[in-house]
């Protein structure tokens, strides 16, 4: 099987067992992490409703669903975030409109405290946006600058026991809920990638940068 991009482990079926996310060119398939065998496969392009819109490549990450008898998935490919449905047939769930953005990888969280996931990323053509992610619905947005966006995270940054969606634009980052800024920092460079660090009262993160250095905020 010939694969690109990156690949997601995790508990893609209820067989307690880690399995593995990925997709080429616009293939997305989950794979039994123990033998190889390919579970679930989904083709990606042409989407239906979409004018003929593929969407290559991706970035899995598991997605319990609610009703569904095995873990889905949330993909985000370029310019579109999908969300699958595994069961008997895979299927999507909802989507975003193709090319409207989610150009920084995406992240789930529970950011409200009451154990609903939520899925944010930056890059949208009308800045960060939070969506609800079992059904799609929209939360919450932010105004984003023309910068480039980093990945997001969700972390528990101010140490109040719920995730806040953290991400960056250029040289700036930031953390917000429910579309208000918590904190905003700003680094030397452009930020290409965000890590977290895991604390016990509160967790902090790494921003690689365009100029070779990883800053470590706190």
């Amino acid at each position: 099987m010939t694969t690109g991009g990156r690949r997601a482990v995790g508990g893609f079926c209820a067989d307690g067992r880690d399995d593995i996310g990925m997709c080429y060119p616009a293939e997305r398939s989950v794979v039994d992490g123990a033998t190889g065998d390919q579970m679930h496969v989904l083709d990606a392009g042409p989407r239906e409703g979409t004018d003929g819109y593929w969407a290559p490549s991706g970035e899995p990450m598991v997605l319990p669903l609610p009703g569904e008898p095995v873990p889905g998935a949330l993909w985000r490919s370029s310019g579109i975030l999908m969300v699958v449905a595994h069961g008997d047939r895979p299927r999507v769930v909802w989507r975003t409109e193709p090319e409207d953005g989610a150009n920084g990888g995406a992240a789930l969280g529970d950011v409200d405290g009451t154990g609903e996931m939520a899925v944010g990323a930056a890059g949208f053509s009308d800045g960060f946006r939070c969506y609800a992610a079992n059904t799609g619905e929209l939360l919450w947005r932010r105004d984003g600058s023309s910068s480039p966006v980093s990945n997001a995270l969700a972390v528990d940054v101010d140490g109040d026991g719920r995730d806040e969606f953290v991400w960056a634009e250029g040289a700036s980052v930031i953390a917000a809920r429910d579309g208000a800024d918590l904190w905003q920092a700003e680094v030397a460079a452009t930020v290409r990638y965000l890590t977290p660090i895991r604390g016990d009262d509160r967790d902090g993160l790494l921003a690689t940068c365009d100029d070779g250095v990883t800053y470590a905020l706190w």
